[in-house]
């Protein structure tokens, strides 16, 4: 599996819990589905790997490009998220 990202790497983010704990993720991208929010890394990944690991979503025109799932909170749990780039 390898890792895409751009020339400056994969982002971060800053996420900050109604419990006033604070996490920071390594990840490309997040979103909301389902009453969570979702934190993302796109890989190359081979049929294998993307049968064994988290997938979020995919593409049918590049089927081993996918986004691997690596952080999920429930929104009700999270006062904000902000990027690490711009805090």
């Amino acid at each position: 599996m390898d890792i895409l990202c751009g020339e400056d790497g994969i982002g971060g983010w800053n996420v900050t819990l109604a419990d006033g704990g604070k996490v920071w993720i390594w990840a490309d991208s997040y979103g909301r589905e389902n009453g969570e929010l979702v934190f993302g890394v796109l890989v190359d990944a081979s049929d294998k790997e993307r049968a064994l690991l988290p997938v979020g979503s995919s593409n049918q025109l590049a089927p081993t490009r996918v986004v691997l799932t690596v952080a999920k909170f429930p929104e009700a749990s999270v006062v904000t998220v902000s990027s690490m780039d711009h805090p």
